[in-house]
């Protein structure tokens, strides 16, 4: 049990201390540039085809930063978005520095998301009904 432990320990050590030693401050500055796409608040910008970035995680944010790094995403003609952010992924100089940028990003409060459909409540709840013997009434 004990050796088990140490090995857990070990393995997640390198992870736990890079992640320890991220600086958010410098973050939020590097993030400037990002800012004029994504919004000061990480919000987005659907106009620019900017995702929101606010509440996203820093395992998938330096995922993605990886993926723009690679090839993996903005090399295709059929992604203009990814295209626009290819060279803007390329200028994150570090490893540090993207670590940084992600704690930022991932310190950011995600907003409230707005309802994707209008519709009056008490009369979707008498047309569930139905649906309620089957798929229950919560």
């Amino acid at each position: 049990m004990k050796s088990t432990i140490t090995l857990i320990v070990l393995c997640c050590a390198p992870w736990v201390s890079a992640f320890a030693q991220t600086d958010t401050d410098a973050g939020r500055r590097h993030y400037q540039v990002c800012a004029g796409c994504h919004g000061f608040d990480g919000e987005g910008n659907e106009l620019v085809g900017a995702p929101r970035l606010a509440g996203l995680e820093t395992w998938y944010l330096t995922r993605q930063m990886g993926n723009f790094a690679t090839g993996v995403r903005g090399s295709s003609h059929e992604d203009p978005h990814g295209q626009r952010m290819a060279p803007m992924a390329a200028a994150v100089r570090s490893k540090r520095e993207l670590d940084d940028v992600a704690a930022y990003i991932a310190s950011l409060p995600a907003p409230r998301a707005s309802p994707a459909v209008a519709g009056d409540v008490q009369e979707g709840q008498r047309l569930y009904a139905i649906c309620a013997a089957c798929h229950g009434r919560d």
